[in-house]
């Protein structure tokens, strides 16, 4: 299973480089990054209960990597707003969240994670630490 991983990932990275070749505009490529990685994780959200694809959005729930964590939470929150899913939820777990600005030049930078319009996360039963 991890081979066919591993070599999905290569082709992945092959198409991704010639794509780049041709100029493709930049939500071309996030679009054929999505479609691999929803054939081998799945949905992104579970459109029944809301529930966020961990692995999809690369997001660790044993408290570990807090950029990478808060980065995969956001992208969820985007995807869930551009899918006009209102309601996301998060797997049980405990979540480290980066609530550092990494560039102070604009005093209006958004930092942690971030909420955008018509968007309820649900946060029971789940630790969040900062």
């Amino acid at each position: 299973m991890k081979r066919k991983k591993k070599l999905l990932f290569m082709l992945v990275i092959i198409v991704i480089i010639i794509c780049g070749m041709f100029f493709l505009h930049g939500e071309t490529i996030k679009k054929i990054d999505y479609d691999v990685r929803k054939s081998m994780y799945g949905e992104p959200i579970n459109i029944e209960n809301g529930m966020i694809n961990n692995e999809f959005f690369d997001i660790r729930k044993d408290g570990t990597n807090a950029k990478q964590t808060t980065d995969g939470i956001n992208e969820a929150i985007k995807y869930a707003n551009d899918n006009n899913i209102v309601n996301i939820q998060l797997e049980n777990g405990r979540y480290l969240i980066n609530g550092e600005v990494e560039n102070t030049t604009y005093k209006n930078e958004k930092k942690g994670i971030i909420l955008q319009s018509n968007i309820n996360l649900n946060l029971n039963r789940i630790t969040i630490n900062t």
